[in-house]
């Protein structure tokens, strides 16, 4: 799908309230609100975005935000994949190239939350031949910022 300028200030708009009317959306677009309805419509319809919920882990408790990079035999990669996203707390899980063929971001309560997390989970997964833990410091910017 090509985008255009109203397209894209949409996307700006919708990325700073995703609960914004249609009369918001026209407005802070300058355009009108039939026009702002197909052109959300079709941007949802092609998949280009989506709306969705997101979720003040801090709030709920979770006070550690961690990535992990990991090690693993590659012909284990979806298994142990699979094993980390099914954790309580995965935000996200994604092969990646280098060192590190793995990587993934999830939140805990607290250290001891997240040893027993990590323990339980790599204490039956031989094919991680590297794990490495590092807590996020501060966060700049997350998904769903202005991109």
């Amino acid at each position: 799908m090509q985008l255009d300028e109203v397209h894209e200030r949409l996307i700006a708009v919708l990325a700073e309230d995703g609960r914004a009317t249609y009369a918001a959306l026209a407005e802070r677009t300058r355009t009108s609100e039939p026009t702002a309805r197909r052109k959300v419509n079709r941007l949802l319809g092609s998949g280009v975005f989506r709306i969705a919920v997101e979720v003040d882990a801090e709030l709920l408790g979770y006070q550690l935000d961690t990535v992990l990079w990991l090690s693993v035999r590659p012909a284990q990669l979806a298994r142990v994949a699979g094993v980390l996203a099914a954790l309580p707390g995965t935000r996200r899980v994604a092969v990646t190239s280098g060192s590190s063929n793995l990587v993934a971001s999830l939140v805990s309560r607290d250290v001891d939350d997240l040893y027993v997390g990590l323990t339980t989970a790599f204490g039956e997964l031989p094919e991680v031949t590297q794990l490495e833990v590092v807590p996020v410091i501060q966060m700049i910017k997350r998904a769903g910022d202005r991109w």
